[in-house]
């Protein structure tokens, strides 16, 4: 965790915040390993008497959500998983073990997100890749009345390229990217410190192949990866002048939640760049809380990006803040590579909002 971005972001507690919306402060508690710069192994506290919630800095990455025993015992196993097995370990290992037993759904999903953040750049302009995405959204912040410079939040960064990708365009200020996969970050962490990233690249079934790639660490300074989750974010109010949230909305258990925890941290006129495909599964998001993707019989037919632009309307939203900054909405291919022999396309919407 670098002290920087702690300082500069001020974390609360999650769990005060959550369960009796109180903004405590946290505050450094246990150091075991630590730099000039960062804190790699500790704990933080929240300075409630009252409260005392320890929260776990391991490997350099503090884990911040409301629940932390749960969150532990949900990710023992990537917490503890070895990292050192050579590529012929890990496949025996993988036969062994169910298709869909932590350890291969683990590498199945890094090695999505890894290819996607870090596999090289599709066309930009016409997107395609998640970083494609990102630059949509920032080409559309340009006009009269662009985002005040500020932290950057990456809301659900995965594997954390779109953040390394975001300091470029963050005018030396912190950029903080978060997620609640434990494997996902520490590839985001091993791109910071090791300046490349190691993971098994997915060919078909359970055959994976190691892959290493080399990253650009020139604004590597600028970013830290923290565990939080996007419905409790541990941030004082009005913290980031530009929220950046690709594919998260329909990842989560209450969309309309994460967007009024987004609409909570942002600064006034601060802008949030959402990228979403309404790709919804059940598994993630119950069905009651889909925006769109349902009741196919009522005046707008069931469709997602009506039902989102209606709750983002002047005067019409749940939300306080949250309103379409540009009405005109950009369509652009994501594609995310399954294995060798299958590559998904998305329909993606990329939407510019503003807190006003």
């Amino acid at each position: 965790m670098k002290k920087r971005h702690f300082d500069a972001l001020k974390p609360i507690c999650p769990r005060c915040s959550r369960t009796i919306n109180a903004d405590y402060p946290l505050v450094a508690d246990r150091i075991e390993a630590s730099t000039d710069d960062e804190i790699i192994e500790g704990s933080l506290v929240c300075s409630s008497a009252a409260c005392r919630q320890e929260y776990p800095i391991i490997d350099g990455i503090p884990v911040l959500v409301p629940d932390v025993r749960s969150w532990v015992q949900g990710h023992q196993w990537d917490m503890m998983a070895r990292r050192d097995l050579a590529m012929g370990s890990e496949s025996l290992i993988g036969d062994c073990l169910d298709p869909g037993s932590p350890f291969n759904i683990s590498r199945q999903h890094t090695s999505i997100y890894a290819a996607d953040h870090y596999g090289g750049d599709t066309d930009r302009n016409g997107a395609k890749s998640v970083m494609a995405l990102v630059d949509v959204g920032l080409g559309q912040l340009t006009g009269p009345s662009p985002p005040a410079p500020g932290p950057i939040l990456d809301l659900g960064c995965s594997v954390g390229g779109t953040s390394l990708h975001l300091a470029k365009h963050a005018g030396g200020h912190p950029v903080l990217g978060v997620d609640l996969s434990w494997g996902m970050l520490r590839i985001g962490r091993d791109a910071l410190t090791d300046g490349r990233i190691t993971y098994s690249l997915r060919e078909i079934g359970l055959v994976y192949r190691r892959i290493t790639r080399s990253v650009d660490t020139t604004d590597a300074a600028l970013v830290d990866f923290w565990i939080a989750d996007a419905l409790a974010l541990p941030f004082q109010p009005e913290t980031f002048s530009l929220v950046v949230a690709m594919n998260v909305l329909d990842c989560v258990a209450s969309p309309i939640q994460a967007l009024g925890a987004i609409d909570g941290v942002l600064t006034r006129d601060g802008h949030c760049i959402l990228a979403t495909p309404f790709d919804w599964s059940a598994s993630a998001t119950p069905i009651e809380g889909w925006i769109g993707g349902h009741s196919q019989r009522g005046p707008d037919g069931g469709a997602p990006e009506k039902r989102l632009q209606a709750l983002l309307a002047d005067g019409a939203s749940p939300l306080p803040g949250l309103r379409l900054a540009r009405q005109s909405v950009e369509t652009r291919p994501w594609q995310v590579r399954l294995h060798d022999r299958c590559t998904m396309e998305y329909a993606t919407d990329v939407y510019v909002l503003k807190r006003i």
